[in-house]
């Protein structure tokens, strides 16, 4: 990820000095996972003035992540960073660099708020900066401790439709503010105020690193193990208790977040939104009840995955457990299993599926569904 900021000169308070700076941050962010919970943060940032010309600051963050929550991130860290003289009033007024150091604790809430998606980043820095105690030194002899506490809001809103896909531009804005405070801060209470306008392009928001697809292939491995032994055990996919089941086994991290329950938020997949939470329940049990009405074991695995995904009962591993539940009910009765590549004519093959399980929506309304019937009108070609 890279980042581009242009500084601009502000009336503070006190004795402060305008100086306008055309100022080129760079920087790379890296997470890796450790498991569900924890995980290692690493970041660089290559500050430039005159946008790549100059030194203005060189920064390295590290931290360790705890998941608390889906919308709740905890870290506690380090950073060291060396700042630079530069533009027409130095920060350090000998004209020379110096170091600092940094142990930070951050609190990261996410919440969506119809199409914009919003975060709130709270952190509590404690810093030990270089200073020189006389021009004579080479290097600074000398450290002074202050605090400091930031808030950022972030906005993110989707610049191509309703919710951010893959290959759109999306447009973001963040306030950032600082706050020095203890025995040393004197003047600098009010420290920054950062203001960013971005446009940004999502390339592929399911790219995942090695240890992460790793885990994945390892909770599908284990979960299609788990079918086959309830096939071998004569055992088809019809209660809902197995729904949950399949989550645990392929979807363990959004079970361990909420566990055993279904979604309490509102979801919206591009331009469609999802049924209201308080309804999850009985959409869901409904759709068991229907199934039972369904005997040909095609329709039925098309029909479930069709509702499970319209309904959207998790707040993640709705997908996995769609077609891990689809191919279970196939396997039973030795059908096949499906699967739909990415090939050009998947889009109309979907909104094709969409349309007779319309039909078969109404038909099973008013109980007049046959298999026949559906067969033949409806899935001819596939």
């Amino acid at each position: 990820m890279f980042a581009v900021l242009l500084a601009i000169g502000a009336n503070a308070q006190n004795t402060r000095i305008n100086d306008d700076n055309q100022v080129g941050w760079w920087a790379f962010f890296s997470t890796l996972k450790l498991n569900d919970r924890w995980g290692i943060h690493a970041e660089y940032q290559w500050r430039r003035e005159n946008f790549v010309a100059d030194w203005q600051q060189s920064l390295l963050r590290v931290g360790l992540n705890y998941q608390a929550s889906k919308c709740l991130q905890l870290r506690l860290g380090y950073a060291w960073i060396e700042t630079f003289p530069y533009g027409d009033i130095p920060i350090n007024a000998l004209g020379r660099d110096f170091t600092e150091h940094r142990a930070f604790q951050m609190a990261t809430l996410t919440d969506k708020l119809g199409r914009l998606d919003l975060s709130h980043r709270f952190m509590l820095e404690q810093r030990w900066i270089g200073r020189y105690t006389n021009p004579e030194k080479e290097r600074e002899d000398d450290y002074f401790f202050v605090n400091r506490l930031r808030y950022m809001l972030r906005l993110q809103c989707p610049l191509q439709g309703p919710a951010l896909e893959d290959k759109e531009f999306y447009a973001a804005a963040y306030n950032e503010v600082f706050v020095g405070f203890g025995k040393n801060v004197n003047e600098n209470v009010f420290d920054q105020n950062r203001i960013g306008l971005l446009v940004g392009y999502r390339l592929n928001k399911e790219a995942q690193n090695e240890e992460e697809a790793q885990a994945y292939l390892k909770n599908l491995r284990i979960t299609l193990d788990f079918v086959i032994e309830e096939i071998i055990l004569h055992h088809n996919f019809e209660k809902e208790v197995q729904l949950f089941q399949l989550l645990r086994l392929v979807s363990p991290e959004t079970n361990a977040i909420h566990p055993n329950r279904y979604r309490q938020t509102l979801v919206q997949i591009g331009a469609y939104i999802c049924p209201e939470p308080a309804s999850v329940p009985q959409l869901v049990s409904e759709l068991f009840f229907r199934m039972q009405s369904i005997p040909n074991p095609i329709i039925r695995a098309i029909y479930f995955h069709h509702e499970i995904i319209r309904i959207h009962p998790f707040v993640d591993g709705n997908g996995r457990v769609a077609r891990i539940a689809k191919n279970w009910m196939l396997m039973y009765d030795l059908y096949p299993p499906i699967f739909i590549n990415d090939a050009p004519q998947k889009k109309n093959i979907l909104l094709r599926l969409e349309t007779v399980l319309g039909n078969l929506q109404k038909n099973l309304l008013y109980g007049i569904i046959t298999r026949n019937s559906f067969l033949n009108k409806n899935l001819t070609g596939y």
